[in-house]
Parts: structure tokens; C-alpha cells; sequence
């Protein structure tokens, strides 16, 4: 049950283009369209607007959008919201959005903010920390939980993670939590009602004026959609001596060289970046540490030199077959949203738009359609190899190689036969000795 509590608790949101719709570039190339004009608030931020309500009975919402979008705010309405501020202005960039709420919050007293840690900006991840930059409040970076205290609620007990250690800790409002996608059961977000949808249609939505004339941070000049493969090269079902060869050699040519570089959807310049902040929340008074923990050894997705990733065609029997090849080719597992989401897999595997960025030298799609939100995660890959029973799924023009077959067929002759090379090669080392 959410409790009374004294903290002023503030959900910061943002519009986005629903999962779903289709995203194209008009003729001119200086703007995106959504058929439909399909917009709502942004999956992540619906999650953590999720968790305040689980926490607290004091929630506000506050956005940055043209009032025209009103319609898609009114959601945090039908969820449970108590309070919504619509900040009207067109957000540019992460820059625009996050002057505009520090200069609504100015004047608020010892206001907790949160916000998903990707948001605006094509999911740049530069909000929360222009937030903190300009309105001079802590900022708390990968939070995965957290729970104001009854006794004084302007304390929190707030849980992060990062790559090589969680923690548990104490932290005084004012205070912004950057929260990722476990703050939250994504399958666990609630759908209003018809009834719900309908009374929020008819609840106040505060309109507020914009503070000023802010300048983006970022310029653009022109957009294109992100460039399919030139052609992909089929491999037939059976023959998992080629697949072998094409795990292998990509692999080997990936040694000793970078995958650095980007296949950006947007042309442009960056103005100004935001300060990189070593230690999101230095250690101080208003700072009391309760637990710390290394995290379990894992590949890093976004660094792996190998991704094998599944989506909602993987059937839940096969995803040992994906971790062992992974774990023979040095990689990490992946997934896509709607796997994320149904539970199947963690958080920190979801590829995507909202999700993580990669670019290894390989990367397996299994069961995956090719919604352009996965795609917009691993265009940077170097080698695609995808296998999928519908030989017109979008995946295979993003991919090199495509096999059309059934993934519970084709996996297990994949493994087997990198297995016997791996061994045949073992053996033979073994005799040269």
C-alpha cells in the first residue's frame, strides 16, 4: 500500500512514438513521422512512474511536450496519477527538457525526482544529468529500487547497480533517481481500464508556460532511416558447416581490431555535451551507505565481441542452447523487448531503442522479426547472422547471412558442430605435443 508521506515525489516523463507504430522519414529528410501519429508515454518512464505509485500516495507528474500531445499525458491519469503538469514546449533535445523542469522545480521544497535513465533525445541517457547539472540537485544513477522511510520520509533507502557492484544506501531529499529498467516488473505495469482511460479524458491537466527560450545542446540537419545490409547471402537449414564457418570467421576477424563507430539516424552536430560525472552521488552528509556487493561475473552485452540473441520466437526450451554459444565464443546473451517484458530474461540483456546499444563482431539473432526499435541496438553489429521461419521477416535486411528454418533444428546442429571443431582441434593440439 502507498504510504502518506511528506517528500514532494516527481515522475518526469516524456512522449515517444509507440513501440508499435511504424517510424518513417519524410521526403525532405528534416523530420520523423509516425504513422498514425501513434504517441504515449515512453515504456521505462511508465515503470517508474509504476513504482512511485507503489511507494507513495503524493505523486506528480511533470512533462515537457506541446500541448497538442496532452492527450498522450492524460495516461499517467488513468494509472493513477494524482497530479499532472504539462511544461508547454517542443523538448529538442534532452538539454531543452531538462531547463525547462529544473526551472519548474526551482521553488519546490526537498522535491525527489525520478526518471528513466533513457529518455528524450533519441534515448541519449542525457536528461537526468543535465537535470542535475542545472538545478544543482544529487543526481543517483542506475537505480533499481528504493522507498522513502515512514518514520521520515526525506530520507530514502535507495538500491543501484552498475557493472561491477550494487549498493544499498541511505540519501536526504532533494534528490533525482536516474531509475533503469528494474525498478519495475515490466509485465507488471498495469493497463487502465476503458473507465479509467475515459474519467483521465475528463481530469485536469495543469498547462505551464515555458521558462524561456532555450537553445538546444544538439543540431539537426537531417534524418534517414537506418541503411539494410546490401544484400543477405541465404544458408540453407541443414548445413551447419557454413553457419560454423561464418560464427568462426567472424570471430577470428574481429581479434585485435575495434568495434568502435556509430550508424547514427540523424546528421548533425553536438553543441555542447554534458559533463561526465565520475561518481553520480558523491559520498557526503546527506549520504549514509548501508550495504555494498560486487556483482556475479558477467559479459557486458554492450561489449561483448559476440551477441546471441533471442526473441519472442525462441521457445523457452532452447535459451540453454543460446547461453552455450555464447559462452563458447566469449559473448553475452541478448533479447528483445517483449522478451525482457514477458520475464523470460534481465533487464540489462533488452537490445533496442530503450535498451542496450551493441556492436560486436557477430551478432545471432534467433527468433527475432526486426521491429525497428531492436534493429536501432545492434545496426552496429559487423556481421548479422539471423535465422527465422518467415523468410520475409524485416530482420534479414539487417542481416548478412539468413537462415530460414526452425531454431530448434538449427541450434542444436550449430552447437554440435562447433562443438566437434572445437574438440578436433583440442585433440590435435594435444598429439602436436
Amino acid at each position: 500500500m502507498p504510504m502518506d508521506t511528506q517528500v514532494e515525489l516527481w515522475v518526469a516523463v516524456h512522449i515517444a512514438s509507440d513501440v508499435y507504430s511504424r517510424v518513417r522519414v519524410d521526403a525532405a529528410q528534416d523530420a520523423v513521422c509516425v504513422d498514425g501519429e501513434a504517441l504515449s508515454i515512453s515504456p521505462l518512464d511508465k515503470q517508474v512512474l509504476m513504482k512511485a505509485l507503489s511507494v507513495s500516495s503524493q505523486v506528480r507528474v511533470v512533462s515537457v511536450c506541446p500541448q497538442t500531445q496532452e492527450r498522450a499525458l492524460r495516461y499517467a491519469a488513468a494509472m493513477g496519477a494524482p497530479q499532472i503538469f504539462c511544461i508547454n514546449d517542443c523538448p529538442r533535445d534532452a538539454y531543452v527538457a531538462a531547463a525547462e523542469v529544473a526551472a519548474f522545480l526551482k521553488d519546490r521544497p526537498q522535491p525527489v525526482v525520478l526518471c528513466g535513465e533513457a529518455g528524450w533525445d533519441y534515448a541519449s541517457g542525457d536528461f537526468p544529468r543535465w537535470l542535475s547539472q542545472l538545478s544543482g540537485i544529487a543526481l543517483v544513477e542506475g537505480v533499481c529500487d528504493f522507498r522513502p522511510y515512514a518514520d521520515d520520509p526525506q530520507w530514502l533507502e535507495v538500491s543501484r547497480q552498475t557493472d561491477a557492484f550494487s549498493e544499498t544506501f541511505r540519501v536526504k531529499a532533494p534528490v533525482i533517481l536516474s531509475c533503469n529498467k528494474a525498478i519495475y516488473p515490466s509485465e507488471q505495469v498495469r493497463i487502465p481500464s476503458m473507465r479509467e482511460m475515459m474519467l483521465a479524458m475528463r481530469s485536469q491537466v495543469h498547462l505551464v508556460p515555458p521558462a524561456g527560450d532555450f537553445s538546444p545542446r544538439k543540431e539537426y540537419s537531417g534524418y534517414r532511416m537506418m541503411p539494410a545490409r546490401a544484400s543477405v547471402r541465404f544458408l540453407p537449414p541443414e548445413d551447419f558447416g557454413q553457419m560454423a564457418d561464418v560464427f568462426q570467421q567472424a570471430l577470428a576477424d574481429a581479434e585485435g581490431s575495434s568495434s568502435e563507430g556509430e550508424t547514427p539516424v540523424f546528421s548533425g552536430r553536438i553543441l555542447a555535451r554534458v559533463s561526465t560525472l565520475e561518481d553520480p552521488l558523491p559520498l557526503s552528509a546527506q549520504t549514509e551507505q548501508v550495504d555494498r556487493q560486487p556483482m556475479p561475473l558477467h559479459v557486458d552485452v554492450r561489449t561483448a565481441p559476440l551477441v546471441v540473441s533471442g526473441g519472442m520466437g525462441v521457445d523457452p526450451s532452447l535459451w540453454p542452447l543460446l547461453e552455450q554459444l555464447a559462452r563458447d565464443g566469449s559473448g553475452a546473451t541478448a533479447c528483445t523487448r517483449p522478451v525482457y517484458q514477458a520475464g523470460r530474461r534481465p533487464y540489462f540483456e533488452h537490445v533496442g531503442q530503450t535498451g542496450a546499444k551493441v556492436a560486436p563482431a557477430l551478432y545471432l539473432a534467433v527468433g527475432i522479426s526486426g521491429a525497428l526499435q531492436h534493429i536501432a541496438g545492434m545496426i552496429r553489429s559487423r556481421k548479422v547472422l539471423a535465422i527465422n521461419t518467415d523468410p520475409q521477416a524485416e530482420i534479414f535486411k539487417y542481416a548478412d547471412y539468413g537462415v530460414v528454418g526452425d531454431a530448434g533444428r538449427v541450434l542444436p546442429g550449430l552447437v554440435e558442430e562447433l562443438r566437434r571443431r572445437s574438440g578436433s582441434l583440442a585433440n590435435a593440439s594435444a598429439n602436436n605435443k
